[in-house]
């Protein structure tokens, strides 16, 4: 084989793996893009208002904003921390969703309540809706 043909094939060889390289980025950067837009880090649309503080030193008209996925209870490393006696130290999960909120109980010693109504594993959540966790009530807004 000739050096002209080496250098040649050589050539062709280096453009097949650039270009391979390249499409490896575009679809790493497509993958991160798409995962980025699913965090649940992201702001939601919505707050809770605090109705009914009870023990937690909160004020009522107290507002928190919410996230695509937010944790309640009166542990710290919950998004919305709330210290009161009554509430469990992870109570409650809050989910945006295509369909809208989810409030799940997380096995809360209290319960938590949709307007009243205990919420045994998960029950949909809507705007105007009161959420109680122990002896703390909270309004869900836009």
């Amino acid at each position: 084989m000739s050096v002209d043909v080496a250098l040649f094939l050589g050539r062709i060889l280096f453009l097949v793996l650039l270009y391979l390289f390249l499409l490896w980025v575009v679809l790493s950067l497509g993958r991160d893009l798409r995962a980025r837009s699913a965090s649940p880090e992201e702001a939601a649309p919505g707050e809770l208002v605090v109705v009914e503080p009870a023990e937690t030193g909160l004020q009522p008209d107290d507002a928190f904003p919410l996230m695509a996925e937010t944790f309640l209870g009166r542990s710290s490393d919950n998004t919305i921390e709330l210290p009161d006696a009554t509430v469990s130290g992870r109570h409650s999960r809050l989910v945006h969703g295509k369909k809208g909120w989810l409030v799940q109980d997380l096995g809360s010693t209290n319960g938590t309540y949709v307007n009243g109504r205990r919420v045994k594993s998960q029950a949909s959540l809507k705007y105007g809706d009161i959420l109680s966790l122990g002896g703390v009530s909270m309004k869900l807004v836009r």
